[in-house]
């Protein structure tokens, strides 16, 4: 029997947008601005962190895709403060709908900084991959939004929630989840 597996495309567009704008001076080590070097100045070493955290909940949780969407769109993610926003909140809306999970897969990569972007980019383009659309991108605040198409109520089971993130330091983002 085949379940039908719907793949929330926004969240995975929309953490890209927020490893990417903030760690950015820090893949390009080159960068003389004045963010880039009082960046360089606090770290200890060239690893960096890539996390990746799946979570699956119940179809029947519509709240968790209108309440990302609502805050894709107001979030402001040309500034480290918006992305630090968009993050805090998308991991409430999660935790508030924690009743509908269903199932968790995560990991953590530590990667030298120079190959950090490369990694990031990759593993955000293979998730982006198993999606058959994107229906809405807020990239360093710039807004795409295509029409949703919804899927048949008997082949939706599933919402995949698909969290991509980067941190500039060597240890994991999180440990084992339960």
């Amino acid at each position: 029997m085949f379940f039908g597996v719907v793949f929330f495309g926004i969240f995975g567009i929309i953490l890209f947008a927020i490893v990417y704008s903030t760690l950015k001076s820090a893949f390009s080590g080159n960068s003389n601005d004045n963010n880039s070097t009082a960046y360089s100045r606090e770290r200890d070493n060239d690893i960096v962190t890539i996390s990746r955290l799946q979570i699956a909940l119940l179809a029947l949780a519509t709240d968790v895709q209108s309440g990302l969407t609502e805050l894709s769109l107001r979030v402001d993610t040309s500034t480290e403060e918006g992305l630090q926003e968009l993050l805090q909140e998308s991991v409430l809306i999660l935790l508030r709908s924690s009743e509908y999970w269903t199932h968790h897969v995560n990991s953590s990569q530590k990667i030298n900084i120079d190959q950090a972007e490369a990694k990031f980019n990759s593993l955000s383009l293979e998730e982006r991959s198993k999606l058959s659309s994107e229906t809405l991108s807020n990239i360093e605040g710039n807004i795409k939004e295509k029409s949703v198409i919804s899927p048949d109520d008997d082949s939706a089971m599933y919402i995949v929630v698909t969290l991509l993130v980067g941190t500039a330091h060597d240890k994991p983002l999180f440990e084992d989840i339960r």
